[in-house]
Order: C-alpha cells, then structure tokens, then sequence
C-alpha cells in the first residue's frame, strides 16, 4: 500500500451482503470482465479488462491497416471504438471506495464522506456503507485469504482516464466519468477459472462498522 498516503477504505453494498462481509468477512471478488455485462449499472463498465483503447472521438486518431507487402491503407468512415483485450481480464478485481485522510486515524462521517454518500450516482450502490477504521489490517486479511486459495493480489488507487482516451490501459484505469467513485481496488495475480472468486476473511468488526445510508440526510445542501 502507498506509505505517503493514508486511506479510510469502505464498501457499499445492500445491508445483508455488509453484514456478511463484516459479521463473516464473506465476500466475491469478480472477474474484471463480468462487469461488462453490467452496462447501464453504475456498477458496469464496458471496458473492464481492456488492454488498448481507442476513441473515434479523438480528433488525432488514425487507423490503417498494413498489408503483408508494407503498403499501408487508411481505414476512413465513422469509428466509435477500437479496443484491445487484456489478459487481466480473466483476473479477479474486489473494490472499495479510498478516502484519503491526513493521518492513520479514523475518518469523521463528513467532509469527503457526506460528499460522496450525498452524490446519487453512489447511493446506486446499495444502502448500507462499510468504513474499515483500520485499511490495512483489511488489506492484509483479504491478502492472506487470497493467498489460501492459491492467488496473490495486486492494489492501488484507480485512476481516471477521458472518454477520448488513446492508448493503453491497466486494470487500475477507468475511462470515462468515474471519478466520483474514489476507487481502489485488488486485483488477482492469475486468471480465475470461473466469473467470481468467494473467500472468507472471518469477522472485521473489530476494525470496521457499518452505517445505515438511508437514515442519513444527504439531500444536496
């Protein structure tokens, strides 16, 4: 995890999968590609588990294609996409949201959380929020759970590339308008055989609590 940096993790789901995370530590990581199927959510994304990227809405974008003889022709009419996949797409990814706070302390219900909770686009994602107190212990408990079941993770903060984004893309990078989400994620070392991959970290109530979202005023002010 970055050392420079301090983070307060949290999840919001519905109530009973929060209270099997944290009365259980029960929880799914997903393919990075079953979100496509999820377009229209604001869970989904069409281009999870791309590896290139190309928007024909970026006027410097030319295609062409190369013969075997090395002649080149250019590929003309209108062009909404071209993607490339990814390996990773096959891998595991288990997200929460990072809010970044100026110490290793707790994070205070407000500020930057009211922010996020207040914006609609979030309250999509169910109506019970999770804030683990303490981000690293989560972080090393779901690290040692996936290292049971035979995978190492990878983390970091996602960062947020535009709709007319060219070039390549990691699974740490989301195009579009996503930035309101705040995400950090883990993403599996190796493919998984199946869409999702379930582990059980035992309970995290002594380093997390969980908040009923629907009983919080957060009409915008």
């Amino acid at each position: 995890m970055t050392t420079e940096r301090h983070f307060i993790f949290a999840k919001t789901k519905k109530q009973k999968r929060i209270q099997e995370l944290l009365e259980h530590g029960r929880l799914r990581m997903c393919r990075l590609d079953t979100y496509r199927k999820m377009e229209g959510d604001v869970i989904g994304d069409r281009n999870e588990g791309v590896g290139m990227h190309y928007s024909g809405r970026n006027p410097g974008l030319e295609v062409s294609i190369t013969l075997p003889n090395g002649e080149v022709f250019p590929l003309t009419g209108r062009i909404e996409r071209l993607v490339v996949e990814a390996p990773e797409r096959y891998h595991a990814v288990f997200c929460v949201t990072a809010f970044e706070t100026e110490g290793k302390g707790t994070l205070p219900f407000n500020g930057v959380v009211e922010e996020f909770v207040r914006d609609p686009r979030n309250r999509g994602f169910g109506d019970t929020m999770a804030i683990f107190k303490n981000s690293p212990e989560f972080a090393r408990r779901l690290e040692a759970a996936a290292k049971k079941a035979g995978y190492g993770l990878h983390s970091d903060l996602v960062t947020y590339l535009p709709s007319d984004y060219c070039g390549d893309v990691t699974p740490f990078q989301k195009i579009g308008d996503y930035g309101y989400q705040k995400e950090w994620r883990f993403v599996t070392n190796e493919p998984i055989p199946g869409e999702y991959l379930d582990l059980e970290l035992g309970s995290l109530l002594d380093i997390a609590l969980w908040t009923d979202l629907t009983k919080l005023d957060v009409t915008a002010a």
